[in-house]
């Protein structure tokens, strides 16, 4: 019971960090400031500004916008468009949340969700569109769903272990 109540409150936290966005706060630093003008970039150095799943956003380097902790740090971010305008907080301030729209809501969980594990992350508590993950030394909540205007999101809600 007392893992769901974890689960919950975690769920609960990346919720709030992701209406966060809608309010306004300051988007993560350094890199949010690199972030192309339209405020998503690609995760995926396959995608093109072309592509379709790309159809208005100007493709960048992920390092634009996804602080440079998160690759310090070891944690895979899947392939997608990173939100930069929902990027949020720092892993040393344990709010760190980073919004992906991805091609599918269940591939990309799965697609998070195998690249944490293949990571060296062990699962928690799983649902059908969120878990938590750690390492010891890292906590990771991913979940997955819709959300306008970006369609299907991975959303990453990052801390300390």
């Amino acid at each position: 019971m007392l893992r769901r109540a974890s689960f919950t409150a975690a769920l609960t936290l990346s919720a709030a960090i992701i209406l966060s966005a809608c309010g306004g706060a300051a988007p993560a630093t350094p890199a949010a400031n690199s972030a192309p003008a339209n405020g998503t970039l690609s995760t995926s150095a396959a995608r093109t500004p072309d592509s379709p799943a790309s159809a208005t956003p100007t493709q960048a380097a992920a390092t634009d916008c996804i602080p440079a902790e998160v690759g310090a740090a070891g944690i895979p971010i899947t392939d997608g468009d990173v939100i930069c305008d929902l990027v949020r907080g720092s892993i040393a301030d344990a709010d760190l949340s980073i919004v992906v729209a991805v091609p599918s809501v269940d591939g990309g969980f799965a697609a998070a969700s195998a690249a944490l594990q293949a990571a060296g992350y062990t699962a928690g508590v799983l649902s059908p569109d969120g878990s938590d993950f750690t390492n010891g030394t890292y906590t990771v909540l991913v979940t997955a769903g819709d959300q306008a205007p970006y369609g299907p999101v991975v959303t990453y809600a990052i801390s300390p272990a």
